[in-house]
This record gives structure tokens, sequence and C-alpha cells, in this order.
């Protein structure tokens, strides 16, 4: 390993089987009638939760493809890609909250899944910050 950047960029690779769990928890109860819907959802949830935030650990000097490089450039979408994400986390987290001082237990389960997801995004609004920052920066020069 060169530096720790590239050491956080091979164990963000973790994603892609953290993923895989979430979408065999999130599909389960199709294929087993049902049963344990509100659990199976929640561990996919969290699961996806987790490989959201292993994603966030990748080196943010890299873009992916020409359209993340495109809208990283661009203040302007940038801005409103931020904006998205913190929009979409306050709702997440509103339902989490919600959910969590509710009086339906199964929905209560569902709280920790969905406030996974949410902190996920709280790390990919940072990596696109800084993705951003210097995007742009390297643009200007």
């Amino acid at each position: 390993m060169k530096t720790f950047r590239d050491l956080f960029q091979k164990i963000s690779y973790l994603q892609y089987p953290l993923l895989a769990i979430g979408l065999f928890f999130l599909y389960r109860p199709i294929v087993s009638r049902l049963n344990n819907l509100v659990e199976d959802f929640n561990l996919g949830l969290v699961f996806m939760g987790l490989a959201i935030t292993f994603s966030t650990l990748q080196d943010t000097k890299k873009t992916q493809n020409k359209l993340s490089e495109k809208i990283w450039k661009n203040k302007k979408y940038a801005t409103w890609f931020i904006v998205y994400f913190l929009f979409i986390i306050f709702i997440l987290i509103a339902l989490a909250l919600f959910w969590q001082f509710g009086n339906n237990a199964a929905l209560q389960g569902l709280s920790w899944g969905v406030l996974s997801i949410a902190m996920g995004l709280v790390g990919v609004v940072k990596a696109g910050l800084e993705m951003a920052e210097y995007q742009q920066s390297k643009s200007e020069n």
C-alpha cells in the first residue's frame, strides 16, 4: 500500500458484498411468501446503509464516469446534488424518528434500517463536497 488513500480505496470494495447481502434480505420475503417481512426489510436497509457507508471510502480525487465529473465540476449541479441528498437525509431521519416513537412495533423495527441508510448518505454528502471542491479547483487551473 502506497498511502492510506489506496488502503481506503481497497476497503471501499466491501460495499459490493454488503450490497448483495442487503438485496438478499430485501428480496427474501418475496421468495418466502412474506414471512418476516419487516425484519428482513430492516436487515436489508441496514446492510444497504453499510454498503453506502463503505462506498464513501473511495478516493474523492477520482470520478467514476464522465457524468459524475460533469456534475462535480459545475458548481450549480454540485450544489443541487448536495441539497438533494441533504433533503433525502432529513426525510429519512424524520421517518425513522416517527416510526421509532410510534405505537406500531413493526414500524419501530424499520426505523433502525432507515436511520442506517440516512447515516450512510451523510458520508455521501461529505464525499460529494470533497469531490466537488477538487474537481472545481482542477477545472480552474
